[in-house]
C-alpha cells in the first residue's frame, strides 16, 4: 500500500497515510519528473575590449539575463599572443534567453556606433579649466628636479 500524496510504502492492514491523512493506494504514485534537460548555453557575442564586456554586463545584469563570459577570469583580453581559443572571452547565454540578449547587445552596439560620430563641444570655461590643469598638473610633477642636467 502506498500514499498517493508523499508516496510513503505502509504494510497490508493499513488504510491511510499518518502523515498525509489521504487513502493509500496499491501501486506507488509515478515519480515526478517534470524537470527538463537543461539545454547547454550557446555563444552569442565576444566583444572587442574590457569596457564593451563591461557595458554588456550591466545591461544584461539589469535585464536578470543568466549569462556567463568564457575565459572571463584567463588574463586581460589584449596581452600576449591573439590566440581565440585561449583568450577570447565569449557572452554565453541560455537558450530561453538568446533573442532578447541578442536584441540588447545589438541595441547597445548600434548606439555605441552613432555616438563614434558626435564631436565634443567644450565650452570656453571648459577649455580654460583644461588649459589650467594641464599647467598645474606638468608643473607640479613628483621626482623631477629643474636646473639639474644629468649627461
Amino acid at each position: 500500500m502506498f500514499c498517493p500524496r508523499c508516496g510513503t510504502e505502509y504494510r497490508d492492514g493499513f488504510s491511510k497515510c499518518s502523515d498525509c491523512d489521504s487513502n493509500l493506494v496499491h501501486e506507488p504514485p509515478p515519480p515526478e519528473n517534470d524537470e527538463k534537460p537543461e539545454e547547454p548555453p550557446i555563444a552569442l557575442y565576444s566583444p572587442n575590449d574590457e569596457l564593451e564586456l563591461s557595458m554588456i554586463r550591466g545591461l544584461l545584469d539589469a535585464d536578470e539575463i543568466r549569462y556567463f563570459v568564457l575565459n572571463d577570469y584567463f588574463g586581460s583580453m589584449r596581452v600576449g599572443p591573439q590566440i581565440d581559443l585561449v583568450n577570447k572571452k565569449t557572452i554565453m547565454v541560455a537558450p530561453e534567453d538568446h533573442d532578447r540578449t541578442k536584441e540588447i547587445i545589438s541595441n547597445f552596439l548600434e548606439s555605441s556606433i552613432d555616438d563614434e560620430g558626435v564631436e565634443m563641444q567644450y565650452t570656453a570655461g571648459q577649455k580654460l579649466r583644461m588649459i589650467i590643469e594641464a599647467l598645474l598638473f606638468t608643473w607640479f610633477i613628483p621626482g623631477r628636479k629643474r636646473g639639474i642636467i644629468k649627461s
